[in-house]
């Protein structure tokens, strides 16, 4: 212990006889000595936290948190002292009295040449904080001045685990809140080098200070406060990536194309669609950076967890423009169409109503609706036939076979496979129409391929039609890849007239249809005109015609007057 005595400092009292020497011997130890040996016990384990819970739709658990105590206790023996409010004001008011009366006594006898009173209040301060921590000293921001060793380390233990067991994370997402708290990444409260940089202020850990620099360093922390703050282990960090990658696994889907799932080719919207779902991709990373920083700082926050949408490569609204109208074809049915005729025409639009074209396919009228026949299910009426009106199973398909060859032009389908009649038939002009037959001798067909990158679907009725109440007309829609601005229409002009010339046509009639005997002759058709036309397909962008293109040169041959003949003898 160093000696002040000297001529400069007035002589203000001796210690008291008997009183022990400053500072007290302490036993010898190995090491470095800090001088603050904390008070022995055991620690007080926090309440335990709920357990970490996942989101609704993961069936991974998250590991609980370890359980024990979160502090040691401290070995050692400490002087102890009042303890509580009452004790902490009293000891307060004697350092500050015992303080004053110092300063008072310095500056009022400073100049005198003896001085040991100045010297043994230097001392009896020191001693005074001997045992205690020094006023002005705060650790987590709480007071220690006036607190025995073991009262400063159970403040500052419960002011730490009372904000250990605050803090928390809340991850928010959907409504859902899940917490992560201390107990689940394992953080303990390390507050002894905090502590033990208090109890340095105002203390001789190695005997190297003296009671004049000791005095000083109270002095001046009662008037500049001290402030220390406590560390908290890192914890295992590796629990944030599990409890992330949990969440991820719960969160995380892949996106869900829009789907066409029905064509309904009656309908005026006809096409079922199962709208996308985009896909959710949590970042993990990032999120797990975010816990960590907070978990670093012990600063409690909420996160709202925002998983990245991951867009499907089809949406609606773009699968829609594989499903628009492409072209479609009306045509009016004669009001002197009978039943028979009208069945024939809705039966053979039944085979292909709802058909699906695949890119590259090829569309046969005679391949799908098949044989006119009876055992086809196909009715007699009439027909036309070599300028002639006549009956034949399946009458009227030739109406069908018209339409659908006129949408099949106006969608942009490549025809590849046409036939006109020899005249003009009483549903359409000239150049217009096309014929089927299922002759034993001759088959004639329309066919048509698709040409698009995309399947094409084809809805044909018939339906009330315009012309009345009683009206009924045909109707073929062609469905598929939308066109943009493009649309097409199917036109036909005169190029040419025809004058048959023989006179009139005699035809015997083997039947008896029009004439018996051989002197019975029956006109069944006046000489008629022939004309020649040009069938085209226009093509227009955004309204205006960019192009004209051939599509047949149709001829219809004039016709004389037909005489039927008998053929018996009367």
């Amino acid at each position: 212990m160093s000696d002040y005595r000297s001529s400069q400092y007035p002589q203000y009292g001796v210690r008291p006889q008997g009183q022990v020497p400053f500072p007290p011997q302490e036993p010898q130890q190995s090491g470095i000595r800090r001088g603050y040996t904390p008070p022995s016990g055991t620690a007080i384990p926090r309440q335990p936290m709920a357990p970490y819970a996942v989101y609704p739709g993961s069936n991974t658990p998250v590991p609980s948190a370890p359980s024990g105590p979160r502090a040691r206790v401290p070995n050692g023996n400490v002087s102890r002292r009042p303890s509580g409010i009452a004790a902490y004001r009293k000891i307060i008011f004697i350092a500050a009295a015992v303080l004053a009366v110092v300063l008072i006594a310095v500056f009022a006898f400073g100049s005198r040449p003896d001085q040991a009173p100045v010297r043994d209040a230097v001392r009896a301060t020191v001693e005074l904080h001997y045992s205690i921590f020094c006023p002005g000293v705060y650790v987590d921001g709480l007071s220690l001045g006036g607190l025995t060793a073991e009262e400063g380390w159970t403040a500052v233990r419960n002011r730490s685990l009372q904000k250990l067991n605050a803090w928390h994370v809340n991850l928010t997402y959907n409504g859902f809140t899940n917490t992560i708290t201390a107990d689940d990444l394992g953080i303990e409260p390390d507050f002894s080098s905090a502590l033990d940089a208090a109890w340095e202020v105002g203390h001789n850990f190695n005997g190297k200070r003296s009671d004049r620099e000791l005095y000083d360093e109270i002095a001046r922390v009662a008037e500049e406060p001290r402030y220390f703050t406590s560390k908290y282990t890192a914890g295992d960090l590796s629990r944030i990536v599990d409890i992330v990658y949990t969440i991820k696994k719960s969160l995380d889907r892949p996106p869900q194309d829009a789907q066409m799932t029905g064509f309904y080719p009656d309908r005026e919207n006809p096409f079922d669609y199962v709208d996308e779902i985009p896909g959710l991709n949590l970042d993990a990373q990032a999120l797990i950076d975010r816990i960590t920083d907070l978990a670093s700082r012990l600063e409690s926050g909420a996160l709202e967890i925002e998983p990245e949408q991951v867009p499907p490569q089809q949406t609606r609204n773009s699968l829609s423009l594989l499903y628009t109208k492409r072209g479609e074809a009306v045509t009016q049915i004669s009001t002197s169409s009978d039943a028979n005729r009208n069945d024939n025409i809705r039966l053979a639009f039944s085979r292909f109503n709802g058909y699906r074209l695949d890119p590259g396919a090829v569309f046969s009228f005679n391949g799908i609706v098949g044989e006119r026949s009876e055992k086809n299910k196909f009715k007699p009426a009439e027909e036309y036939d070599q300028g002639e009106h006549v009956m034949g199973i399946g009458g009227g398909v030739c109406q069908a076979s018209t339409t659908v060859y006129q949408a099949a032009v106006k969608a942009g389908l490549e025809v590849t496979d046409r036939s006109y009649h020899s005249d003009k038939v009483n549903y359409t002009d000239y150049g217009l129409d096309a014929t089927v037959s299922w002759g034993s001798n001759r088959k004639v067909d329309l066919k048509f391929v698709n040409n698009t990158d995309s399947p094409v679907y084809i809805a044909a009725r018939v339906e009330p039609g315009k012309n009345g109440k009683n009206s009924l007309q045909t109707h073929v829609i062609i469905y598929g890849m939308d066109l943009g601005g493009t649309s097409y229409d199917i036109k036909s002009e005169k190029t040419g007239e025809l004058v048959a010339s023989g006179g009139p046509k005699y035809i015997k009639d083997t039947d008896g249809k029009y004439a018996t005997y051989t002197d019975e002759q029956v006109s069944v058709s006046d000489p008629k005109m022939g004309y020649e036309y040009m069938t085209y397909r226009e093509e227009y962008h955004n309204g205006r015609l960019v192009e004209r293109k051939d599509l047949d040169r149709c001829t219809y041959p004039a016709q004389p007057e037909k005489i039927y003949v008998g053929v018996k003898k009367r």
